[in-house]
């Protein structure tokens, strides 16, 4: 698992290893109503289309309250 964000005008990434996992979207939005972070959108695939149940990817983009 990679997690990058921008803080103080800093790019900043920290890396760590997890059992590989499926998330469903409303765990992981439920999930991320109960951290640090704010959702911002889903996407998916890494182009930035709209999530469907045709896609591959599933991209969560956070902010940081």
């Amino acid at each position: 698992m990679k997690l990058t964000w921008d803080e103080d005008d800093i790019q900043r990434t920290d890396t760590w290893d997890v059992p590989m996992r499926y998330f469903f979207r409303y765990e992981l939005e439920h999930v991320v109503c109960r951290s640090r972070f704010t959702l911002s959108h889903i996407y998916g695939d890494y182009e930035e289309h709209e999530l469907s149940n045709e896609s591959k990817d599933f991209i969560v983009v956070c902010e940081r309250r």
